[in-house]
């Protein structure tokens, strides 16, 4: 999945950080993962040069091809989870983006937590709308991890 706007292919540039997938051994004892990679020069719009960066070393390759994964999107209107369940494939159509070994791809998508606090009281000056602001991230901050509901 690309990080760019619905419609829009991303350009990969130099320096730009992304996917490298594993090839994986044939017997199945290391399995085929994604690894992070820097973009070391770009060939064509889908195949550039990277520095893989694994846990025991570095791998550098001059021609690794694009691979968006080809998910299949299934009915818009089903209502399942699937980049959040278990499973790979729902009812609706949608198979789950599955990666070829020795291409790369961008990063997926994390959903970040960084939203701002906006706090607006009709009839509470500023100040006090900044006190409570600070009172609510203190509330969320000390309930964080516990797997508390807010509604």
């Amino acid at each position: 999945m690309d990080l760019a706007a619905e419609g829009e292919r991303m350009i990969p540039t130099v320096g730009q950080t992304v996917h490298y997938v594993s090839h994986g051994t044939p017997g199945g004892e290391y399995k085929s993962e994604c690894r992070a990679a820097i973009i070391t020069e770009t060939n064509t719009s889908d195949t550039v040069g990277l520095c893989v960066l694994n846990p025991t070393g570095m791998l550098f390759n001059r021609t690794v091809t694009y691979h968006d994964g080809a998910e299949t999107p299934g009915d818009p209107a089903c209502e399942g989870l699937h980049a959040a369940g278990p499973l790979r494939y729902c009812a609706c159509g949608w198979i789950e983006a599955s990666y070829k070994g020795g291409t790369w791809h961008w990063p997926e998508r994390t959903p970040t937590r960084e939203h701002p606090i906006v706090v607006n009281i009709p009839g509470v000056s500023d100040a006090n709308h900044a006190d409570i602001g600070r009172q609510v991230v203190e509330a969320i901050k000390k309930y964080e991890g516990r797997g508390d509901n807010f509604a």
